[in-house]
């Protein structure tokens, strides 16, 4: 069963950049992250999300 990403939990990529979801847009299956460290926002597809080979959940809110 799928997980979706929500607000406040950190994620990281397989390039190892650690990120904070900041918005889920199940309408427009889109996640907006903030990266860690960083003081911007990136948008990224909601499927990215479905597969764990691609995004590890880290923790955050439950």
């Amino acid at each position: 069963r799928f997980h979706c990403p929500r607000p406040g939990q950190w994620y990281s990529t397989p390039e190892g950049y650690v990120l904070r979801i900041s918005l889920v847009d199940r309408e427009c299956q889109k996640v907006v992250c903030e990266p860690l460290g960083r003081n911007y926002r990136v948008n990224m597809p909601l499927i990215a999300f479905r597969s764990g080979k691609n995004m590890k959940h880290l923790g955050g809110a439950a």
